[in-house]
């Protein structure tokens, strides 16, 4: 059934990596709050997919798991990607057009090419949704190769946006912007639990530092490893965090990490693993550290403020746009331990700042990222793709 039969704009949101993370989570989240208006049908590998399939299923979305390799740096991956792009390709473009979808939505980011082209082959008007800061040199030039295909591009902060505007040829193809969306009503300190509080209150002495991220080296947990051990010589009652999976291909990396927290001496650093609940883990902490090397947006820090939690984040993405450094959190170079242990030193001396930056923290939340004015943005985007005639501008 098409829009014109039952006024719904129907979109096949394609990722070609399942295991979740920030896009997965937006792309739950607008799909459920845009149902009303827009027939969301997520596509996504087979592999790795239980959990994601499972976040789908909790918020009654459409999915369809397909038959896509993905790119590792492991030589027998990158060869089964090689050979089996061209057939996957075709097994999309086969389904696009069987379900004669209004729009394809690529929201993988550049290196997730096969659904922009099997959109374009099957008719349908195209979204390539970019959400990184970097690429590596083939990928930068398969991506200039490609740029002109998409009938649209969303870019997931100005950052991003900066960074690919030189690689995209075709100037005129339209531009918007959608953050990463945070449900502002879940993720609330007045809903911390009666456990949290009694745990909190119990353990009143104690300072806890945390972050939320898959263990990968992007999220630079080297650095959180080496503030705490700099912490430990000026303080006695601190607890260490971190909340995430582990998956196979990072194994390697983690094993690094405990080494090199042992190395340090931080024995009061706990790898809690994957977390069925953030907004609970999130209740837990003082302090939350952000200490990625290269991201747009991290979904886990607009979280965090939107907890509450006084915050010191390196400087990726767009956080210098939306926080004010001083006021709502304080901003570090990337991979500098020293400022960064600086800044967390004076929020571990100084409760009422923590309380002074959770409380901005979270205006900044409910003014730019609560997941209606996210969700507001990409209904607007998807009508101007379908109905060209009355597009307009759609940056924020």
């Amino acid at each position: 059934m098409t829009m014109s039969e039952n006024n719904f704009i129907r979109v096949a949101n394609i990722i070609e990596e399942a295991k979740v993370g920030g896009p997965q989570i937006r792309m739950a989240r607008l799909a459920e709050r845009l149902s009303k208006e827009v027939e969301t049908t997520v596509v996504m590998p087979r592999s790795n997919s239980k959990g994601f399939e499972e976040l789908l299923r909790k918020s009654e979305i459409r999915y369809r798991t397909i038959s896509l390799s993905r790119i590792t740096r492991e030589p027998a991956a990158a060869v089964q990607y090689v050979l089996c792009s061209v057939f996957e390709i075709l097994a999309l473009y086969i389904f696009f057009k069987k379900e004669a979808f209004d729009i394809v939505h690529a929201s993988g980011g550049a290196w997730q090419y096969k659904g922009i082209i099997a959109g374009k082959l099957a008719g349908c008007r195209v979204i390539w949704h970019l959400n990184d800061t970097a690429l590596p040199r083939f990928f930068r030039w398969l991506f200039q190769q490609l740029s002109g295909i998409p009938d649209y591009y969303i870019f997931s902060s100005n950052r991003t946006k900066s960074y690919y505007d030189s690689l995209i040829k075709n100037e005129s193809i339209p531009t918007g912007l959608v953050r990463q969306p945070v449900n502002t009503k879940e993720f609330c300190s007045e809903n911390e639990t009666t456990v949290n509080t009694i745990a909190s209150d119990a353990a009143h002495s104690t300072i806890t530092i945390g972050t939320v991220a898959n263990i990968n080296p992007i999220k630079g947990l080297e650095l959180f490893i080496l503030v705490a051990s700099y912490l430990n010589k000026q303080f006695d009652n601190l607890d260490f965090i971190i909340v995430g999976p582990v998956h196979r291909a990072q194994e390697k990396y983690f094993r690094h990490l405990l080494e090199y927290a042992d190395d340090l001496q931080v024995n009061n650093l706990c790898f809690s693993g994957k977390s069925v609940d953030i907004r609970r883990s999130l209740s837990l902490f003082d302090v939350f550290l952000c200490t990625s090397l290269n991201e747009s947006g991290p979904l886990t820090l607009w979280e965090a403020m939107s907890m509450k939690k006084a915050v010191v984040t390196t400087d990726v993405g767009d956080v210098k746009e939306h926080l004010c450094s001083g006021v709502s959190g304080d901003i570090v170079r990337v991979d500098d331990a020293v400022e960064m242990t600086e800044k967390v030193a004076r929020l571990i001396a100084d409760r009422e700042k923590r309380i002074r930056y959770g409380e901005e923290a979270r205006k900044v939340i409910l003014q730019k990222f609560d997941v209606d004015i996210c969700a507001a943005s990409q209904l607007s985007i998807y009508r101007d793709i379908t109905f060209p005639q009355n597009r307009r501008d759609n940056g924020q």
